[in-house]
């Protein structure tokens, strides 16, 4: 099968150490692209075949939940997990809200929304002992372990919680980090200024600089444009003299003036995502129109909007609708098709998927080789 690489192997490493050391908390951060969902299969196949988890409780075998924020990243690691599955025994369960919960399987898969819908006087997760679980693996972490979602983790607080991120430490994360780091060694900030303080870091580190110059993740071009209307902004008496056609939505108070913040959410600028979509066209057509592309716009409507406005720049074709589709919800049968297909390599359409947040972070889609933004960052 598929070999771990170098820092697969290092991260796995630096984390199985703090367990046998009797760790609890831990954190890996790792870039996107450089295969958490596969580098946490392989310690968990580890854990397994050595027998340590199961020595953790006597006999009683040793239990993972794997933890995520979105269906496509929950039905990603289940599919990562298949070779548990040896034809006679499958120790998986995914925990999707529409089949009765069991509690004789080893490896759990769930989005926190499903554990925390409620059955009767239970969150579903209350169906579970407290001691279930021997480790927790924490996807995306530094978007799901707080919040709400913090009780969750806390009701399971006797198990090692293992969390993994592409995002370096920031503000927005920084609890966060000082969850999953509480118990790693504090190691000056600077050795050569003692009165800067220490900081604890997560057990290991991989860099999207890394993995660029190691060869495994692809180098990137920019290609940033702006309208007027960007550069300028919007303002309103002068626009309607120049015969623009604007769109404000009800709910919404009217501006004298508007900026590039606003755009889309507060106001709707037909003339501007026209003349965005025709610019990203003439790219398309220059460097190759059948090209995979995620085009991530302001909301579920901007999507649609764009996607609709490519299939017509691009209906000499021939393919329709199926261009251009607006991937924007992972519920239902034709959600879940629509990024299957797009995921797939050896399938040509939909070349172009317009979302506003589904696709955003750690979703597998290796054939994609332009990134679009619509929207500010």
């Amino acid at each position: 099968g598929k070999e771990p690489r170098y820092f697969q192997e290092a991260a796995i490493k630096e984390a199985l150490l703090r367990m046998m050391r009797g760790q609890k908390r831990i954190l890996l951060t790792m870039a996107t692209g450089t295969g958490k969902t596969f580098t946490a299969f392989q310690m968990v196949w580890k854990l397994v075949r050595s027998g340590w988890m199961r020595h953790q409780k006597g006999e009683e075998p040793g239990r993972v939940l794997f933890l995520a924020d979105r269906v496509v990243l929950r039905d990603q690691a289940y599919n990562a997990f298949g070779p548990f599955a040896d034809g006679t025994n499958d120790p998986r369960f995914l925990i999707d809200g529409r089949q009765k919960l069991s509690t004789n399987r080893d490896l759990y898969f769930a989005i926190y929304h499903n554990l925390w819908t409620q059955e009767g006087k239970q969150r579903l997760y209350e169906q579970f002992p407290p001691d279930f679980f021997d480790l927790i693996i924490i996807d995306e972490a530094h978007r799901s372990g707080f919040g709400t979602w913090r009780e969750i983790l806390d009701y399971f607080g006797d198990a090692i919680h293992l969390g993994m991120t592409a995002t370096p430490k920031q503000d927005e994360n920084v609890d966060t980090y000082a969850y999953f780091c509480a118990e790693e060694a504090p190691q000056p900030i600077d050795p050569d200024a003692p009165e800067a303080g220490d900081i604890q870091l997560p057990a290991y580190r991989y860099s999207l600089g890394q993995g660029i110059e190691d060869g495994f993740l692809a180098t990137y071009k920019v290609h940033r444009i702006r309208t007027n209307v960007d550069k300028e902004g919007l303002h309103i008496q002068e626009a309607l003299e120049k015969g623009a056609e604007l769109f404000v939505p009800e709910d919404a108070e009217l501006r004298d003036d508007y900026f590039t913040q606003q755009f889309e959410r507060e106001i709707r600028l037909p003339d501007r995502t026209t003349a965005m979509v025709h610019h990203l066209a003439e790219l398309l057509r220059r460097f190759g129109p059948m090209h995979k592309t995620i085009v991530f716009c302001v909301d579920i409507a901007h999507a649609q909007e764009v996607a609709r406005l490519l299939n017509n720049e691009f209906s000499e074709l021939g393919y329709g609708d199926d261009y251009a589709t607006a991937i924007v919800s992972e519920e239902g049968e034709a959600g879940r098709r629509r990024l299957e297909q797009f995921q797939d390599s050896d399938k040509a359409l939909p070349v172009i998927a317009t979302t506003a947040e589904l696709l955003s972070t750690g979703v597998d889609a290796p054939a994609v080789r332009n990134v679009v933004f619509m929207k500010t960052l």
